[in-house]
């Protein structure tokens, strides 16, 4: 065997290789991005999103200081019963328009690792943000949601221009 046909042979195994390999995360990349745009949080962020002004409400809340809105049209994400979400509004919140004027969703899951969800982002671990005062934030707005809602929870929150906090649970 020649120097030339060695040179041919190893640059064919190495072009494979890497044909193989683009392919293979290309196809992952895909299949993660079908499962994203498909979930029920993400639907139902979005229907949210077009819904968020036109539910607003002003009567006094509870103790807690807040009010429960269940909009008869709300939409609920799949393998939820309808009365499964259920909105709390809140006269005063953690200042959530400071991080975003969308809405934000948060989950807490059986671990008890808390993940948050801001516009069009991916979700992320709350102990990953280096933004110490978004981080204040959004751990206020766990800690307010774990009071309501129980240890495991998943909620789609927004923020008015009043200053008026919406919380609704999702899952």
């Amino acid at each position: 065997m020649d120097a030339s046909t060695t040179f041919y042979a190893i640059g064919s195994l190495v072009v494979v290789f890497l044909v193989g390999f683009l392919g293979y995360y290309s196809y992952r990349l895909l299949q993660a991005r079908g499962r994203a745009e498909s979930s029920p949080a993400d639907r139902f962020a979005a229907a949210m999103r077009a819904d968020r002004d036109a539910t607003r409400g002003g009567a006094a809340g509870s103790a807690t200081g807040a009010v429960d809105l269940v909009p008869p049209s709300s939409p609920v994400p799949d393998g939820l019963s309808p009365g499964a979400a259920s909105a709390r509004l809140y006269e005063s919140g953690p200042a959530l328009r400071e991080i975003t004027d969308e809405a934000v969703f948060m989950k807490r899951g059986r671990d008890g690792e808390i993940t948050f969800q801001l516009g069009e982002k991916p979700p992320m671990p709350l102990k990953f943000l280096l933004d110490a005062r978004a981080r204040k934030i959004l751990t206020e707005l766990a800690a307010q949601a774990t009071a309501d809602f129980g240890q495991h929870w998943g909620i789609l929150a927004s923020e008015d221009p009043n200053g008026r906090l919406k919380v609704t649970r999702v899952l």
